[in-house]
């Protein structure tokens, strides 16, 4: 996690090391001009974080004091702390420390849990408690993927289970391959119909993936080689080129090619995003320096990197490009590559994306520190809003910005050596943004800003033809 103390004057960008289900050649696929056939552009509503539908503090239903970085434990990047289960149920989740009895054996059985992760179910509507369950872990990396119609997946490092919208239990997958020697989970995407989910994990000295289809829990498992910065839909899946990869001890090694070279001196070329389809060869979606990629149907995918916003159809047309660092008042925000920062609805018509402020908004002008960011961010750290924007006419439709309470001023030299006066929000609604989630039909947006779910009302959505899963 990143301290508001400690002001970082570079950015960092980790991945990992890539082969796509055993990498092969791939074509370049060049991209097109954006589609110009999209709907008379649309002022998009602008609302202020304090006007929400409901917000219930988890404070009092056992979420500890300062928790935030205990919840980072679970790698925020892969599990989300609020999402929709169904249309009608907001589901938040988070993780306690349980009291030490004293020593106790790793291999002992009967050993009591470390960690427990309690999830509470909300009606969507008024935020009224539905249910609350709770399971003991050994491992803080758990939590729970919805199924969209109420049901959901609990996964934990030793198995997943099926519950139905009633919450009880259906069926139960062990995962058997998490507990061998020297073997530890390093990647989770969900495509975004929720009916698959991909755990990557290593096994000694190779990676390996189980495709898990969500209705049944039926898996397959083979040796795949890609980031743990990946994205699925039901039928493709998406990596970046080059990056890094997890230990076992959760650090990172130095950056290399995917096919294991050590990277040049200069910094990195630029590299590809490459997709997979079921029964296609590997190719490239597009090229871009350093971005992430995120389905948002089976038909569209997002790149993103921390000033730029692409959104692309599987085939590599580009539907339409936002820039976020301009130097000016209007567009100062920054994208926290890292931190999973893009959520869609389920029918892919909408999707959801967490920007972080400038930090400084000097009195004679504006100026942007940067931070380093870092794997297992949460979607944004330094909250200074969420756009909302429609899919298919691509366009941003909706802002919720974060309200600032209270300034502190302060005095600096910007790149001229004036001194100028500024001002940095030290109260927010939003802390920080732990998680997010937009419902099924995208119009309800749920946020956790550190243990406080908050969920607001979003325009209707178009009356048109959703992306088919």
């Amino acid at each position: 996690m990143k301290s508001q103390d400690g002001f970082r004057a570079s950015r960092a960008f980790f991945v990992c090391v890539l082969s796509l289900f055993a990498l092969f050649p791939a074509y370049t696929n060049p991209v097109t001009a954006p589609n110009s056939a999209k709907q008379k552009k649309v002022k998009p509503i602008e609302v202020s974080s304090d006007q929400f539908l409901w917000r219930v503090d988890l404070h009092s239903m056992g979420y500890p004091d300062n928790g935030n970085q205990l919840q980072s434990r679970r790698g925020l990047d892969e599990f989300d702390t609020v999402d929709f289960v169904g249309e009608g149920v907001v589901a938040a989740t988070f993780i306690t420390q349980e009291p030490a009895p004293g020593l106790q054996r790793r291999d002992d059985p009967n050993r009591a849990p470390l960690y427990r992760l309690h999830a509470v179910f909300l009606e969507a509507a008024s935020g009224k408690v539905l249910k609350t369950l709770d399971w003991p872990l050994d491992n803080p990396n758990a939590g729970i993927f919805p199924r969209y119609d109420g049901s959901f997946l609990f996964l934990s490092t030793h198995r997943i289970v099926l519950y139905s919208p009633d919450w009880t239990p259906v069926k139960e997958l062990p995962l058997p391959q998490l507990q061998q020697p020297h073997a530890y989970l390093a990647g989770i995407a969900e495509s975004p119909s929720g009916k698959v989910l991909v755990v990557r994990f290593h096994q000694g000295s190779s990676i390996r993936c189980v495709r898990i289809s969500t209705d049944t829990l039926e898996g397959s498992e083979e040796p795949c080689e890609i980031p743990e910065e990946f994205t699925v839909s039901d039928d493709a899946m998406a990596v970046s080129e080059w990056g890094r990869d997890r230990t076992e001890d959760n650090e990172f090694g130095p950056e290399v090619y995917y096919h294991g070279f050590p990277m040049p001196s200069h910094g990195p070329d630029p590299r590809r995003i490459l997709i997979r389809e079921m029964g296609k060869p590997v190719r490239t979606l597009c090229d871009c320096l350093v971005c992430f990629p995120q389905f948002i149907s089976n038909q569209t995918i997002v790149t993103y990197s921390s000033p730029y916003l692409w959104l692309f159809d599987v085939a590599g047309h580009l539907e339409f490009k936002k820039e976020f660092d301009r130097r000016g008042p209007e567009e100062l925000a920054w994208i926290d590559d890292m931190g999973r920062p893009v959520r869609p609805s389920t029918d892919g018509r909408r999707f959801a994306l967490a920007l972080n402020t400038p930090i400084i908004k000097g009195a004679t002008g504006y100026l942007v520190k940067a931070f380093k960011t870092e794997p297992g961010d949460p979607p944004a750290t330094f909250p200074d809003r969420i756009d909302i924007f429609d899919a298919p006419n691509g366009q941003l439709i909706y802002t919720l910005k974060d309200k600032v309470t209270q300034f502190s001023v302060f005095y600096a030299y910007d790149e001229n050596n004036v001194l100028i006066k500024g001002q940095y929000p030290i109260e927010r609604q939003f802390p920080q943004i732990m998680g997010l989630a937009l419902s099924p039909s995208g119009e309800k947006l749920a946020i956790d800003s550190g243990g406080v779910i908050q969920v607001y009302a979003l325009p209707p959505a178009a009356q048109t033809p959703p992306p088919s899963h």
